[in-house]
């Protein structure tokens, strides 16, 4: 990448930059530590102590792409309120956030991460809770529980798998019996689009910090799950169409304790991106969103 000398806002301090596809986390790492790269990206978290503490070497985190189960409400028994709200009572997530990430993950309360307009703060998560969850399901219908498949990516997402796998054992300690299925990620996006996953695992990454709702709740759209309730779609439609910020970020936060109740999702955690740099390069920022902004940079030396 060279600098505009005439771009419309303040000119880039760094004149030139190099962007190198790496795809072995070993490789980045020894070109971070060998001052081949200045800046490497997805960190494994448990190669940070390589990282951490080494003179002239820096760690930075940000809250990432949003992981979920989400429900097919075509389906029985997704379509059902007590059965979601079960299995988020039903998973351990911050076990599997302790030892699947190595830590490396944010827990969700709804359907929003913290850093987007909307995320409130002050909503509490669903509690691990088993005996709720089979409470629920008994509500629901099914006091000995049902079979389902639960469909996850491999190598899409921080150790996608292991945490489908942990997943479907928490399910089975409330008397779920849960097939785990894996397929290739073109085979699991084409089940999705085509509506004939029962619930799977799936990330999404959010386009700005200003849009706080994915494609799942975006009625008509391909990756549509068939969520619909008219107060969330009137306070969405309504952020929408709201120029003042704080403004949208109140109806953004409304509709996300709306979610949280009618749980279109199992919310998990938003896996951290986790960069590494080294000290001679000056005003880098990690963003909630997938944006890298270069513009005020500079490197000393």
């Amino acid at each position: 990448m060279q600098a505009n000398p005439k771009y419309w806002d303040t000119p880039a301090k760094i004149q030139r930059l190099t962007w190198q596809p790496v795809a072995e986390a070993s490789t980045r790492l020894v070109s971070l530590r060998t001052g081949q790269a200045d800046l490497i990206a997805n960190v494994p978290p448990q190669l940070t102590g390589q990282i951490d503490g080494q003179p002239n070497l820096t760690l930075q985190r940000v809250p990432g792409t949003t992981i979920a189960v989400m429900f097919n409400f075509n389906m029985p028994p997704f379509d059902n309120q007590k059965v979601r709200q079960a299995l988020n009572y039903a998973i351990n997530v911050d076990e599997i956030v302790q030892f699947v990430l190595a830590g490396a993950g944010t827990r969700l309360a709804s359907a929003t991460k913290p850093g987007m307009l909307g995320h409130d703060p002050d909503l509490k998560p669903y509690p691990y809770d088993p005996d709720k969850a089979k409470q629920l399901l008994a509500e629901a219908g099914y006091p000995n529980g049902f079979e389902a498949t639960l469909d996850a990516p491999n190598g899409r997402y921080l150790n996608d798998k292991d945490v489908a796998q942990a997943i479907v054992g928490q399910l089975q300690k409330i008397g779920l019996n849960i097939t785990l299925n894996v397929p290739d990620y073109n085979a699991l996006v084409q089940k999705i689009v085509g509506h004939t996953s029962q619930f799977y695992l799936i990330g999404n990454v959010e386009p700005s910090t200003e849009i706080s709702f994915p494609r799942s709740f975006q009625q008509g759209g391909a990756f549509y799950q068939g969520y619909s309730n008219p107060q969330v779609n009137d306070l969405i439609d309504k952020a929408n169409k709201t120029l003042d910020r704080d403004q949208r970020g109140q109806l953004f936060l409304q509709a996300n304790r709306v979610i949280q109740q009618d749980a279109p999702w199992i919310f998990l955690y938003a896996q951290q991106d986790i960069y590494g740099l080294r000290s001679r390069l000056q005003g880098f920022e990690v963003r909630p969103d997938p944006y890298i902004i270069v513009r005020n940079w500079s490197a000393a030396g």
